[in-house]
């Protein structure tokens, strides 16, 4: 069986309500068959504490070819003309260290790329809540109108899920 890479983006007063409502809606849009290669495949998560401030649509893109690039840079040969070389697979993977300071990206990588451990949860910029005020107007009609006055806290959740 093979895996694909996803990405889906929750939010909740908890992670965990997060990723149980992202899941919920996975096994609505896929089915219960399993190897479905979305977050329905996933029972867990792995909570990621990252430095405020951090690119975390950047940190995914990275954790998505870390893997790759480690490989790349420990050839000794190429089989095919178009693989990464491994001074440019080294240079990456120092660009990317760069970039992101503090982070294990080695061990963030290694769940990222398991199909069948946790996902990643990491946090992004909270969103707006959307709510429905339905009230009566002085006519006696009713009015309903969505606001989004508060905020929430919000997750991306990402992996590889088996296929």
């Amino acid at each position: 069986m093979g895996a694909d890479s996803f990405e889906d983006y929750g939010s909740g007063a908890t992670v965990a309500e997060a990723f149980h409502a992202v899941v919920e809606r996975a096994l609505w849009e896929h089915g219960h068959g399993g190897y479905s290669g979305t977050i329905a495949e996933k029972g867990q998560y792995a909570l990621v504490n990252v430095p405020a401030g951090t690119d975390v649509r950047g940190l995914v893109d990275t954790l998505s070819m870390y893997g790759y690039w480690k490989q790349q840079a420990g050839r000794d040969s190429f089989e095919h003309h178009n693989q990464m070389g491994k001074d440019e697979a080294k240079a990456k993977i120092a660009e990317a260290k760069a970039k992101f300071p503090g982070i294990d990206l080695s061990k963030l990588t290694d769940i990222y790329g398991d199909k069948w451990g946790p996902c990643l949860a990491i946090p992004t910029e909270p969103v707006r809540k959307m709510v429905t005020v339905t009230k009566k107007s002085r006519y006696g009609t009713t009015i309903s109108q969505e606001r989004g006055d508060e905020t929430e806290p919000a997750w991306v959740f990402c992996g590889l899920a088996s296929s």
